[in-house]
């Protein structure tokens, strides 16, 4: 079985070998003075552990490696060190394995009481010498499946299509911390703020009040998207370990993400909130992900809404071009919204030509037709592009237009009960 921790990264990243653990405990406390959590698996038939932990401030991973032992109360773990050329194998060298011992940082001791539910020891720093006290209280536990885990896609943002962050004790616990409020702004009668992550520098909405609701689910949603967004960054600056599949390449003391990215509140209403994130984020390898990416979500329910959904003219297709229920989508054919013809010649009919994309590269026909997407930004509906490659991410653009009001011929019925700017 994979600790649940390697979850967090790509398949390449790590070659450690770990014994198969049937639960992985969550706990919570301080080393010294500084909120910390930590995972570990219950010890397994070879007498080993597995785990990580983060201080809270920071919320980025760090491994702990624990010596066999057939001692079920106390126990210790050896902590990882930042890599350096000098002092680890870079996982993009060679074959991708680790040729060295990973570098260790310090040693804690640990000695379970009140039946499992409280935790205390030592951290000893191996260069100084100095030692900090350690306690920390259970949490939860999660069950972990040994077939079910070695399916699990190596990066946990993506698990999110189908599990809750309650899922992942350990992971939740990071993001269950005050944010910095931003000032208070309004939208269609509405009051949001982008409230800012200090960790990773990411600002994301969230709602005060809304006219006609409670914005409690919209907010638990939204929630859930902030949290998406986060996790690679900080599986990227979990990076700097060797366990964590170090690369040189990677700055881990610096926010993958560019000075561009965002994510930005674009339609907002007692019904539907809808926003774009985009920007570049690079975490080693040949480019980086520039991307850009429109979420809605229903205010009442706290779901997912697919935008082309709303819009007549698109169609939900499996792999083979063929027609799908939404509800049979899969992790193996996970289906896709795709335009018929006529929407597709109506788009390319009304939008304006911009006689600088010849010279752009931009393949706009071949992109209207495989990457054609709806959003809905302040009262208008517009067509743009998602998901293009990344040669084209200069091509994202909004390609036209149409007020909610005059929108009623694009929307399906669904569509048309969503907009409070058809009810006047």
């Amino acid at each position: 079985m994979r600790p649940t921790f390697l979850a967090l990264l790509t398949a390449f990243l790590s070659a450690t070998t770990v014994a198969e653990a049937a639960e992985a405990w969550t706990y919570k406390g301080t080393l010294g003075k500084f909120p910390i959590i930590v995972e570990m698996t219950e010890l397994a038939a070879d007498g080993t552990r597995q785990a990580r932990y983060s201080y809270l401030a920071k919320g980025v991973d760090i491994p702990l490696h624990a010596p066999a032992s057939d001692e079920e109360d106390s126990f210790t773990f050896a902590e990882e060190a930042p890599c350096t050329p000098k002092t680890c194998v870079s996982s993009m060298s060679g074959d991708g394995t680790n040729q060295k011992p990973a570098p260790i940082a310090a040693d804690w001791s640990l000695t379970f009481s009140d039946e499992g539910n409280h935790l205390s020891g030592t951290w000893k720093d191996r260069k100084s010498g100095k030692t900090l006290p350690v306690e920390l209280d259970y949490v939860e536990t999660r069950n972990v499946d040994a077939e079910f885990d070695s399916a699990l896609p190596l990066v946990l943002d993506s698990l999110l299509d189908s599990e809750r962050i309650e899922s992942f004790p350990y992971d939740d616990l990071k993001f269950q911390r005050p944010y910095k409020k931003g000032p208070v702004q309004e939208f269609n009668g509405a009051r949001f703020r982008i409230d800012e992550d200090p960790r990773i520098a990411l600002g994301y909405p969230a709602i005060e009040s809304l006219e006609g609701a409670s914005p409690d689910a919209a907010n638990r949603w939204l929630q859930d998207q902030r949290i998406r967004m986060s996790l690679r960054d900080f599986a990227c600056a979990a990076r700097a370990y060797q366990d964590f599949g170090w690369d040189e390449n990677v700055m881990a003391d610096k926010s993958p993400y560019r000075s561009d990215q965002m994510a930005r509140l674009e339609y907002l209403s007692d019904r539907l909130v809808g926003l774009t994130e985009s920007g570049s984020f690079f975490c080693g390898g040949a480019h980086p992900d520039n991307f850009w990416n429109y979420r809605l979500g229903d205010v009442k329910t706290g779901k997912t809404v697919a935008p082309e959904s709303l819009v007549k003219g698109f169609t939900f297709r499996d792999y083979n071009d063929k027609p799908m229920d939404p509800a049979d989508a899969s992790e193996e054919n996970p289906g896709q919204y795709k335009p018929d013809a006529s929407l597709v010649e109506r788009v390319k009919k009304e939008r304006p030509i911009d006689e600088s994309e010849a010279e752009s590269g931009c393949e706009m026909d071949t992109f209207i037709r495989e990457n054609l997407s709806v959003a809905f930004k302040g009262h208008n509906l517009v067509f743009v592009l998602k998901d293009l490659p990344t040669y084209a991410a200069a091509c994202y653009t909004d390609l036209y237009s149409i007020p909610l009001t005059e929108a009623r011929d694009y929307l399906t019925a669904e569509g048309q009960r969503y907009f409070v700017e058809l009810d006047r």
